[in-house]
């Protein structure tokens, strides 16, 4: 991060969460006994609907929408009960396309749910859905697991955003009111922490979900390589991230065990973190903070947590379907460096990847500046049009 003045990063800090994600306490017809899981869920299959709800959602006329609680699996393997957003055209047709959303990071409380805030208005998901509801497609978005139902949000843990992703657009499928059909075209698109998520959606899908094939994936504002990011971020505006990481993967693997290596600061820091949506946190007690205040050992040089975050690393698969990865020159919060070498990774796989870089932006507005060339580029996708990727030629050896 450029090192600017406390009083212009301040500024910056509320600028993004303006931005990105403008969090108002939760819509009322979103009642708590919604997000209850049931007692089992031993019967059901991945992307199954377990309840959902009718919704309003005036920012996208001429549209009917459901928040849905669905079936999905963690990150290890378990099944889990998962809450996400079903928005359809009023006039349905045959070959109406889905489109997934992976959304930004919106916080960790259960408040910050896009399928809560997407009804009241207060999205940074909406701008990006405008132009695909116009369109007449239907979009299908997750809140990610332990965002509204109970437990941690998985903030950036791969496999739990790929599974929740793909099995809201299993869900959207099989809910028979949304009308949706079965074997329409289907792409994906996700920022920031959404393209993580979209990523990862993207190597995984044909493992996991083969019966949602998907014709392109869109990510931008990529976080790429927690360990870079990690060292970047540590003592700024963005350090309160880093403990939001350390809480997801604290409660997505068994073997690891946060609160044995927090300070009484760090308990503090990380109690506040888990009651915020993205305004509170980045302007919080835990900005500016450094990570060996509020742990007792250093978490990247602990081979179990290290081994996790690797764990995550985006584009060590190569993904059977074609990206579109865009990324701000300017990103003060996640390191161009670090994109442009997510993209490498992808490259050197063998990967078809289309790849823009944004001048004159930075991460916030990078988000809205990146609309139309995500739009166009997963139209050109759901028209079956060919992406050769704009990977350099490789080079032979010697």
């Amino acid at each position: 991060m450029v090192r600017s003045s406390r009083a212009r990063i301040c500024a910056y800090a509320v600028a993004f969460a303006a931005v990105v994600t403008p969090i108002v306490p939760a819509a009322a017809s979103a009642s708590d006994a919604f997000f209850d899981p049931p007692a089992s869920l031993s019967m059901g299959r991945p992307g199954d609907v377990i309840r959902s709800e009718q919704v309003r959602v005036a920012s996208l006329p001429g549209t009917r929408a459901w928040r849905v609680m669905y079936q999905s699996t963690t990150a290890t393997g378990e099944p889990t009960a998962v809450t996400g957003l079903i928005v359809v055209p009023r006039r349905m047709r045959a070959t109406t396309p889905l489109v997934g959303i992976a959304p930004g990071f919106p916080g960790m409380a259960d408040k910050c749910a896009p399928s809560k805030t997407i009804p009241g208005g207060t999205s940074a998901e909406l701008p990006l859905m405008l132009p695909l509801v116009e369109r007449g497609y239907a979009i299908a978005v997750t809140d990610y697991e332990g965002m509204g139902t109970p437990g941690d949000h998985r903030y950036v843990v791969g496999a739990s955003e790929a599974h929740d992703v793909l099995d809201v657009m299993r869900a959207a499928r099989r809910f028979a009111p949304a009308g949706i059909p079965a074997d329409s075209p289907a792409v994906l698109s996700g920022y920031s922490q959404g393209g993580h998520a979209a990523m990862m959606t993207a190597e995984l899908q044909s493992d996991y979900a083969p019966d949602v094939p998907l014709r392109g994936v869109a990510a931008g504002g990529l976080p790429g390589d927690f360990e870079a990011l990690a060292d970047y971020m540590d003592g700024t505006l963005f350090s309160p991230l880093l403990m939001a990481v350390a809480i997801a993967y604290d409660a997505a693997y068994p073997e690891l065990d946060l609160d044995a290596v927090l300070t009484p600061r760090g308990r503090r820091i990380r109690d506040q973190i888990r009651r915020g949506c993205i305004t509170d946190i980045l302007t919080g007690p835990g900005a500016f903070v450094r990570s060996s205040s509020v742990t007792t050992i250093d978490l990247l040089k602990d081979p179990a947590w290290l081994a996790r975050l690797r764990s995550n690393l985006a584009g060590t698969r190569k993904p059977p379907m074609p990206l579109y990865l865009y990324h701000a020159r300017a990103d003060e919060g996640l390191p161009f460096a670090q994109a442009l070498a997510t993209r490498n990774r992808y490259c050197a796989l063998g990967a078809k990847v289309q790849w823009r870089e944004l001048h004159f932006t930075e991460h916030a507005t990078g988000a809205l500046v990146g609309i139309p060339h995500v739009v166009r580029w997963l139209d050109a996708r759901l028209r079956g049009e060919p992406e050769p990727g704009t990977c350099p030629p490789a080079t032979a050896p010697g």
